[in-house]
């Protein structure tokens, strides 16, 4: 009787242990498809989000980044001048000038053709015009010739895009 009793213990408390861990795999599948409906969403929302925001200064240095890689790929020499130019102007120190750039350049990522570059500068143009004064946007001029001229003599497609910068502006 005492056999008949603690076999019926083990399979009961055998039971118990399946059902828990059924409980438990159910669990981790529905938090494994949570997660891949959560990725799926950010995936979308990243593609379909505008890569300008509010921030003058993200405008100002997408408008730095797309001059110096309108002259080709991005150089060492005009990364500088544009790390330095945003220490200077936006009063970062080096270390969150370079992550700032690095932000930045993930936004303009998809900006490679000319169309939605033209757009770009025309969105930057409009937020940097509508939050700074005319002298900042004097200054912001200077600074994309800085950058256009980092490589040498800048090229007719740098030429192009601070000159539509500046018709936007109204400098």
């Amino acid at each position: 009787m005492a056999a008949l009793i603690s076999f019926l213990g083990a399979i009961g408390f055998i039971a118990m242990l399946m059902w828990r861990l059924s409980l438990g795999i159910r669990a981790a599948r529905e938090l494994g498809q949570l997660a891949k409906t959560v990725t799926k969403r950010s995936r979308k929302v990243a593609t379909t989000a505008s890569p300008q925001n509010a921030d003058p200064r993200e405008a100002a240095a997408l408008l730095m980044l797309l001059v110096a890689r309108a002259g080709g790929p991005l150089s060492k020499r005009q990364n500088d001048v544009i790390i330095n130019q945003i220490s200077r102007s936006f009063a970062f120190d080096q270390v969150m000038a370079e992550q700032f750039l690095t932000h930045v350049a993930k936004q303009a990522h998809s900006l490679t053709t000319s169309k939605k570059i033209t757009q770009a500068v025309e969105k930057s143009s409009q937020q940097i015009v509508t939050s700074v004064s005319a002298k900042e946007l004097l200054e912001l001029e200077e600074m994309l010739m800085r950058v256009a001229h980092a490589k040498g003599d800048p090229k007719s497609a740098q030429k192009a895009i601070i000159n539509q910068f500046a018709i936007q502006v109204g400098l």
